[in-house]
């Protein structure tokens, strides 16, 4: 695993050529489908002559082509998450024909909040500021501060309907970190620890140095069946590797490799600086890596009891047996969508999946179906702008959220999805 990579993953570009034939009475129609706001070129959008069955589908640069037999002819351009469009060819087009298209908010039915699944504030009536949660199990556990105070924190241990069972002072500030073993830890500027229950209080326990924790336990992804599931990055972030560690006889095995090509051929012109005649330094390369080099997201899912990856590289999910081999990949390409973020959440009790998306600080989750890659109905967090954490469990969301005034609180709230 700590071995020396010297093979890259190379991804194979496949070139489509369309050909078409047609008689002396048709003509074919070029065209590309853009979005009116941001003039990207838009995937899978259907291109249908109105009145007959024939059809196409653009291009992932939004291209397409079509015969047409006769003019005048009307064209209907549809697609998911768009708003429907006609238009009308009097004439034969002597160049490609440019179609606007408008993003529909109101293309899927949105699910609303109702007395069903009313929000609810977990933390009303309690005078603390909240900065972090994590739930185990049936527990939530909050770190929080006394109003206005970013001293010597709370630890709070509440149940899903907001009775807490145990509060206590700790003296580390800090954030709180769930590993793959789901064991429970604060990470504190200096040192971090593992959290336990003793006697209904607290402990800190097993303290080591931050930066060594997050170094270790941040390559620890997911844990299933006593075997370890573990990520390294080489190439400035670029290549992405998964092992697979059994934990009882210690061996590890390399099964999926992840590289972003384009970045790798940026990668290689890292000497820019060399060849400036100045060494660069440690500041310099950070400042590179953040400007050109966003680490690969393509994260590894435990969904009960399966393993899978959402490879947005290559827009799939893949979909693993025990001996990891590779037994399914479904395409996806939600990740291309506006207002996209990346970030994926996984129910642990219902084993659903959920992406998120956010739009003038609303956030909104689609829940992944898992067998054919499609999103479903919008979940809007309404009326509340610029939530801070999210985490869905047993069909609940669960999410921090502060009113803009110095004088509120940050608060969990939580509703339930229908």
């Amino acid at each position: 695993m700590t071995q020396r990579i010297k093979t890259y993953l190379l991804l194979i570009v496949f070139t489509f050529i369309w050909n078409v034939s047609f008689t002396q009475s048709s003509f074919v129609v070029s065209g590309v489908v853009y979005d009116s706001i941001s003039n990207s070129p838009i995937k899978n959008v259907h291109i249908k002559i109105i009145g007959t069955s024939n059809g196409t589908v653009s291009d992932s640069r939004g291209s397409f082509f079509i015969k047409v037999n006769k003019v005048p002819v009307k064209l209907k351009i549809s697609h998911i998450s768009f708003e429907n469009k006609t238009i009308e060819l009097k004439t034969i087009p002597q160049k490609k024909v440019y179609i606007p298209i408008v993003y529909s908010e109101n293309k899927i039915n949105q699910i609303n909040i109702s007395a069903k699944n009313k929000v609810v504030e977990l933390t009303r009536k309690k005078f603390y500021d909240v900065s972090d949660f994590e739930i185990i199990g049936d527990s939530i556990y909050l770190l929080a501060y006394n109003w206005q105070k970013k001293i010597n924190p709370w630890l709070i241990l509440m149940n899903k309907t907001g009775d807490t069972l145990i509060n206590t002072h700790i003296p580390s500030d800090g954030n709180l970190y769930k590993d793959c073993l789901n064991n429970l830890h604060i990470i504190g500027e200096n040192t971090a620890f593992q959290i336990s229950v003793n006697e209904n209080k607290f402990e800190l326990n097993y303290p080591i140095k931050s930066n060594k924790f997050q170094e270790i336990m941040s390559a620890c992804v997911e844990e299933l069946n006593n075997k370890l599931y573990i990520k390294q990055y080489s190439y400035s972030q670029q290549i992405l590797s998964y092992f697979c560690a059994d934990i009882e006889d210690t061996t590890a095995v390399k099964f999926r490799i992840i590289a972003d090509q384009a970045a790798l051929r940026r990668v290689s012109d890292q000497g820019r600086f060399f060849s400036m005649g100045v060494t660069p330094t440690a500041a310099d390369i950070r400042f590179e890596e953040m400007c050109f080099y966003d680490p690969i997201y393509a994260p590894l899912l435990k969904v009960k009891d399966s393993i899978c990856i959402l490879n947005f590289v290559e827009s799939k999910i893949e979909y693993y047996n025990q001996e990891m081999e590779i037994i399914s990949a479904i395409d996806i390409n939600f990740h291309k969508q506006r207002h996209w973020k990346e970030n994926v959440f996984v129910d642990d009790v219902t084993g659903n999946i959920y992406v998120l998306f956010e739009k003038n600080g609303i956030s909104s989750l689609r829940k992944l179906n898992k067998t054919n890659g499609k999103l479903g109905k919008i979940i809007d967090i309404p009326s509340f702008k610029w939530v801070k954490k999210i985490i869905i469990n047993d069909n609940t969301i669960y999410f921090l959220y502060k009113k803009h005034s110095n004088l509120e609180l940050m608060r969990l709230f939580k509703y339930n999805i229908i």
